[in-house]
């Protein structure tokens, strides 16, 4: 009886002392999605989040974490997109990418913000 215990606490510790790998490795993803459209105009909001495969932005597969935002509209005045991704892959590099882009009556305008720490890359390749 007393093996059989000791056995019991040692199986539900190992993921305690490996920090938690038990419960970190397995898959999990969340997403959602918000339209509307009126006379006014239409919008489009998307959220997804998400571990291993389940991760977004990672097309290889070799996603840990991901966080991908999509925001865009339009009016009669203009029309705009806004998409932020950042992630961590298997390996450990962080990326975080942020495209902005706007057209409307005065002009176009687009901003993008790069961080990659994957070696070898520069911004805009990643």
């Amino acid at each position: 009886m007393r093996i059989t215990r000791s056995l019991a606490v040692a199986a539900a510790a190992v993921p305690l002392v490996l920090g938690f790998a038990g419960v970190a490795s397995a898959d999990s993803g969340y997403s959602e999605t918000v339209t509307d459209v009126g006379p006014h105009g239409a919008f489009v909001h998307t959220v997804q989040s998400g571990t291993g495969s389940h991760a977004p932005g990672f097309e290889d597969g070799r996603g840990l974490a991901g966080f991908e935002q999509r925001t865009s509209g339009a009016t009669a005045q203009g029309a705009a997109m806004d998409h932020v991704f950042s992630g961590v892959d298997m390996d450990g590099n962080a990326v975080y990418h942020r495209y902005l882009a706007a057209v409307g009556p005065h002009g176009v305008t687009f901003t993008e913000v790069t961080a990659d720490s994957t070696p070898g890359t520069t911004p805009n390749e990643g």
